[in-house]
C-alpha cells in the first residue's frame, strides 16, 4: 500500500480520456494546471487524503500548477473563493513577513490571474474520476455554487458527457408554499425531485452579463450570491478555452419565507456557456427537457433565426430578452424577422422582455417577475435524472458507465423482496439475534477470556481471542476498488428510498415533438416530510432534524449481518459455509477504502470480539510489520451532534450518519499518515472512532437504554488517544443525561489507569453550549490532574454547515478558519501523545478492546456512583458562578 493511499485508487471508473487526446488549446489548458497526468488516470478520492486532509493551514498557490489543488483544499473547507484562479508571486512571498495568523487566513499580496475560473473548474472535474465529481459536486452546492451538469470533451469533435452520476449526492430541504405543502420541510435528492427547470442561453453578443443577471435573479434581496460565475470575477475576463459548452445548474429553494423566497416552489436553473448557436446538442437537450427557455438575444446574425426557430418548435415555454443594439446593428433579430418580435414569434408580449438599456438588476428584476407569473401557470415539471436519458438519445455520453451499471445492477438485484411486507425493524431484529448469539457465547466467553481478578488491569494479560485460520486464495478475494465504491454509493442510493419510483410524484414521457414532460400523479409527498413545526414562531431556516426512523435500513446493517454471521460460524463451526470464512478477508478489503468498520453494535450492546480479531488479522497480513504502529482519535458526542458530518469535514472519511436513521454503534475508520507526520507522532496509521446514536432512545422507552449508552462511551473513551467531546447544538434540555453518560465513561476509563487527552468541540456560542463546555471540560482536567497527565482541554467553536440540511443557506464565513484551528490542535494533542505513551499495534489494539468488553460485563454503574457524586458536588459549586459570568 502506498503511502499516501489507504483507499485504493480507482482508475478506469468513468474515464473520459481513454487515449492520448489531440493537442489543442483545451489540452494547453490541462498542461498549464499540470493536469496532464490525469488526462488517463483520473484523480480519485483518495487524492484528497493529500489534498486536504492532511493541510493545516491555507497554502497560497504560487503558480498556475498549485491552482487545481488550491482550488479542492479551500472547497473542502466551503470556502466563497474556492474558484480564485489568481497566484500570488513567488517574489511578494519572499518579501512578504506573515504572521501564522495571516498564514491561517490566506492573506495575500498583489494576484495575478492566470486562468478563466471557470476553466479552472472545468479542468478539475474532466481530470476527476466520477466517485470525486460527487464529492466535488456535493461540496460545490454547499458553497451555493453553480455545478456542472453537461461537462464539454477535451475533444471538441467528441460528444459532451452528462454528469448524472455526482448530482445524485446532491440533497436539501425546503419549504413550499403551495397549501398542500404548508408547514412541512420536505427533503429529497436534487437530481430526483420533479420541478421546474429554467434553461438559459445566449444567441449573439451581450452587452449584459448573463450569468450576472442570473446571480440576481436567485439571489434576490440577498447580493452577495455569486451562483455562476462571471466576467466581473477575477480572471472572468480573461477568454474561456475549456469551458465553452459547458452546462451548469443552480437551484433557488424555498425555506418558507414569504419576504425571503424568491420562488414558492423548488426551481432549478441550468446556464449554456458560450453562444448557443455552436453548441447543437446542448440547445436541443435544454429545449427538450427544460419547463421553460430564456434566450438572450444580443447582436444577430443571419444563422441565428434557426436557432431561435428550433427553440420555439421545442420549447414547452420560450422567453426573450431582447439586448440588440438597434443604433448601430442593423442586423438585429427584428430586423429580419419583423417589427414586432412577440407578434413575428407568435410570443405574448409578457415573454418578449426588451432589455436594451436597463441594468442587470433590472432586468433580472423584470425575468424574476417573468417566472413567478408562469409558475403560477403550472410549468411542467421535470427532472434531472429522466434528462439524462433524452441525453442519450440526443446523441451526449452519459457518465453513469459499465462500472455503474453493473453496480446498480448488483444493488437491484440484492435489494429484491425488501419492499414487500410490513417495514422492518431493523434495530429490534438485530438486538434480538445478537441476543441470542450472546447467550450461546456467554459460558464460552467466560471461560476462555475472562483473566483473574487481580489481572484484570494487565492488558498484557489478556490474551488476544483466537483467530480462525482463513485458507482463501489471495486472488479470490482480491476486489476491485471501483467496484467495491461503485456498489457502495448504489447501495447507499437505493436502501436511501426503496420505494423511490413508487414515491415520486411525476412521472416521465415523451410528447409528440420529443420533449420530456412529467406528469403530476395523487400523491404530492415524493421527498420525505419533517413534522410541522410550530406555526406560531417565525420561519427563520428550514433545516428540522428528522426522527430516527427504526425500520430504515442502511449500509451499516449489512456490514453488521457479516459479523453475526461469522460469529455464529464460531461458536458451532458446523453452522457455516467455507464462503463465511472469505468475510474477514471481504471486511479487511472494504475497511483499506474507506468503508468504516462496526466494533460495537450500540443497539444490542455487543462486541463480536472473534470477528474482529479475524479483520485485524487480516488487516495485518496486508501491511508490511513495520507500519503497523497506531493513534486513536475519538469523535464522542450524543446523536444530533452531527458526529459523522464532523468527521467527514475535518478528514473527509464517511461514517453512518445517524440522522434519518437509528444508527447505534461505534464505528472505526483508518487512514494512512503521511510521512512528515509519522514522525512527529510516531505512528503510521490514525485510526478514527465515531460514535453514533449515543442517547438517541428515550430512557423511559427502553430499559437497558441508559446502560447500552453507557457501554458505548466507555468502550470509546477507552481505546483513545485523543477524545473530541462534541457539544451538540441542540441538547440543553438533556444535558444532565449526557453529561453522566461521558463522565462515566470517563471515570471508568481513569479507574484502569489511562485517560485521553481531551478537547471539546461547540457547535455554537450560546450560553448552554459554554456551560457544557465549562463543566465538561473541569471533569477531563480533574481526571487528568489525578493520572498525572495534565495536559490543557482545549475548546473549540466551530459553527459547520452540518446543521444547514438546506442549500439555501449559506456557510458560516469563519467555518474555514475554525476547522484548521481545531485539526491544528487535534494533530498537537496526538503529537503530545508521543512523549505520554508508545503507540500501539494492531494486536494491542485488539487486546484492549478485549479488555474493555470484559470489564463491561464486570463492573455496573453502580460502583461508580459514589465517585460520580463527588464530581458533580464539586461542579454544582461552579455552575451557578459560570452561568452568572457567561451571561
Amino acid at each position: 500500500i502506498q503511502d499516501k493511499l489507504l483507499i485504493h485508487s480507482l482508475n478506469d471508473c468513468c474515464v473520459f480520456f481513454k487515449l492520448e487526446p489531440k493537442d489543442n488549446a483545451q489540452t494547453d489548458v490541462l498542461h498549464k494546471l499540470g493536469l496532464e497526468a490525469y488526462m488517463t488516470t483520473p484523480l480519485d478520492p483518495a487524492s484528497m487524503l493529500d489534498i486536504s486532509t492532511w493541510t493545516l493551514e491555507n497554502c497560497t498557490p504560487l503558480e498556475p500548477k498549485d491552482l487545481p489543488n488550491a482550488f479542492l483544499q479551500r472547497l473542502w473547507l466551503l470556502r466563497q473563493d474556492a474558484r480564485s484562479p489568481c497566484c500570488q508571486p513567488l517574489h511578494d512571498t519572499l518579501n512578504n513577513n506573515k504572521s501564522p495568523e495571516e498564514m491561517l487566513n490566506g492573506s495575500e499580496g498583489e494576484n495575478q490571474c492566470v486562468i478563466n475560473p471557470l476553466d479552472l473548474v472545468t479542468a478539475v472535474f474532466m481530470s476527476a474520476n466520477t466517485f470525486l465529481q460527487q464529492e466535488i459536486t456535493m461540496r460545490m452546492a454547499q458553497c451555493q455554487f453553480a455545478v456542472p451538469l453537461v461537462l464539454p470533451n477535451l475533444d471538441p469533435e467528441e460528444p459532451s458527457n452528462f454528469l448524472l452520476w455526482p448530482l445524485r449526492a446532491v440533497m436539501s430541504q425546503w419549504k413550499s408554499h403551495s397549501p398542500d405543502n404548508s408547514g412541512r420541510v420536505q427533503e429529497g435528492g436534487l437530481a430526483k425531485t420533479c420541478m421546474p427547470v429554467v434553461s438559459c442561453v445566449k444567441l449573439g453578443h451581450c452587452s449584459i452579463s448573463k450569468s450576472k443577471v442570473l446571480n440576481r435573479v436567485l439571489s434576490g434581496l440577498r447580493s452577495d450570491s455569486e451562483t455562476f460565475l462571471h466576467r466581473g470575477m477575477d480572471g472572468g475576463q480573461l477568454p474561456r478555452r475549456l469551458s465553452n459548452g459547458l452546462v451548469e445548474v443552480g437551484w433557488s429553494l424555498p425555506i418558507g419565507d414569504i419576504i425571503k423566497d424568491i420562488f414558492s416552489v423548488p426551481v432549478a436553473i441550468t446556464n449554456l456557456r458560450g453562444d448557443a448557436s455552436t453548441h447543437d446538442k446542448c440547445l436541443s437537450l435544454l429545449c427538450q427537457a427544460s419547463s421553460a427557455v430564456v434566450v438572450f438575444c444580443g447582436d444577430l446574425r443571419e444563422k441565428d433565426k434557426q436557432c431561435l426557430a428550433f427553440c420555439k418548435d421545442t420549447a414547452s415555454k420560450l422567453i426573450l430578452v431582447d439586448l440588440s443594439d438597434t443604433e448601430r446593428n442593423e442586423n438585429r433579430v427584428v430586423g429580419f424577422i419583423g417589427d414586432n418580435l412577440a407578434d413575428d414569434m407568435e410570443l405574448s408580449k409578457g415573454l418578449v422582455l426588451p432589455g436594451g438599456g436597463l441594468s442587470e438588476e433590472e432586468l433580472a428584476n423584470k425575468l424574476c417577475d417573468t417566472l413567478k407569473n408562469l409558475l403560477q401557470d403550472k410549468l411542467k415539471l421535470v427532472t434531472l435524472e429522466a434528462a439524462a436519458k433524452l441525453a442519450m438519445e440526443i446523441g451526449l455520453n452519459v457518465d453513469e458507465g459499465s462500472v455503474c451499471k453493473k453496480a446498480m445492477a448488483t444493488v437491484e438485484e440484492m435489494l429484491k423482496g425488501l419492499d414487500e411486507g410490513p417495514p422492518v425493524d431493523t434495530e429490534l431484529q438485530d438486538s434480538e439475534q445478537q441476543s441470542e448469539i450472546e447467550q450461546e457465547s456467554q459460558q464460552s466467553t467466560e471461560k476462555n477470556i475472562e483473566p483473574p481478578p487481580q489481572q484484570e488491569d494487565d492488558l498484557e494479560s489478556i490474551h488476544e481471542p483466537e483467530v480462525l485460520e482463513l485458507n482463501v486464495a489471495s486472488n479470490e478475494t482480491e476486489i476491485q476498488g471501483e467496484e467495491i465504491i461503485a456498489n457502495k454509493v448504489c447501495l447507499e442510493e437505493q436502501i436511501s428510498q426503496p420505494n423511490s419510483e413508487d414515491n415520486q410524484s411525476c412521472h416521465s414521457e415523451y410528447e409528440e415533438n420529443g420533449t420530456l414532460n412529467c406528469q403530476e400523479n395523487q400523491s404530492h409527498e415524493p421527498e420525505q416530510t419533517i413534522a410541522e413545526p410550530d406555526s406560531a414562531s417565525p420561519v427563520a431556516s428550514c433545516s428540522q432534524p428528522f426522527e430516527p426512523d427504526p425500520s430504515s435500513l442502511g449500509l451499516e446493517h449489512f456490514l453488521r449481518e457479516m459479523g453475526l454471521i461469522f460469529e455464529l460460524t464460531h461458536i458451532s463451526p458446523g453452522s457455516g459455509s467455507h464462503n463465511v470464512l472469505r468475510l474477514p478477508s471481504l471486511a479487511a478489503d472494504l475497511l483499506l477504502y474507506g468503508i468504516p468498520l462496526e466494533l460495537m453494535d450500540g443497539d444490542a450492546a455487543n462486541i463480536p470480539i472473534h470477528w474482529l480479531s479475524c479483520v485485524f488479522a487480516e488487516l495485518k497480513h496486508r501491511l508490511p510489520q513495520e507500519q503497523c504502529r497506531t493513534r486513536v482519535l475519538t469523535n464522542l458526542g450524543v446523536h444530533h451532534a452531527r458526529n459523522a458530518e464532523v468527521l467527514s469535514a475535518l478528514f473527509g472519511v464517511k461514517f453512518p450518519e445517524g440522522r434519518k436513521r437509528s444508527t447505534r454503534g461505534v464505528y472505526m475508520v483508518a487512514l494512512c499518515l503521511p510521512y512528515n507526520l509519522r514522525q512527529d507522532m510516531e505512528c503510521d496509521f490514525l485510526l478514527l472512532i465515531d460514535v453514533e446514536g449515543l442517547c438517541s432512545v428515550p430512557i423511559d422507552s427502553k430499559r437497558n437504554a441508559l446502560i447500552h449508552d453507557n457501554e458505548m462511551a466507555t468502550v470509546a473513551a477507552g481505546l483513545s488517544d485523543v477524545l473530541m467531546q462534541n457539544i451538540s447544538l441542540h441538547a440543553s434540555s438533556e444535558f444532565e443525561t449526557h453529561f453522566t453518560v461521558i463522565a462515566n465513561a470517563l471515570l471508568r476509563i481513569k479507574e484502569s489507569g489511562s485517560m485521553p487527552i481531551c478537547q471539546l468541540l461547540l457547535q455554537d456560542e450560546g450560553i448552554n453550549s459554554l456551560l457544557q463546555a465549562s463543566q465538561l471540560r473541569r471533569v477531563s482536567e480533574m481526571l487528568q490532574t489525578e493520572t498525572r497527565h495534565g495536559e490543557t482541554t482545549c475548546t473549540n467553536c466551530v459553527k459547520g454547515p452540518w446543521s444547514n440540511l438546506s442549500l439555501s443557506e449559506p456557510v458560516d464565513t469563519q467555518y474555514s478558519n475554525a476547522v484548521l484551528k481545531l485539526k491544528v490542535n487535534l494533530f498537537g494533542a496526538l503529537k503530545n501523545c508521543a512523549a505520554k505513551s508508545k503507540p500501539s499495534g494492531l494486536p494491542e489494539f485488539t487486546r484492549r478492546l478485549s479488555c474493555i468488553q470484559i470489564k463491561l460485563k464486570m463492573h455496573y454503574l453502580t460502583q461508580y456512583l459514589k465517585k460520580y457524586n463527588g464530581i458533580v458536588g464539586q461542579l454544582t459549586l461552579h455552575r451557578d458562578v459560570d452561568r452568572i459570568h457567561l451571561t
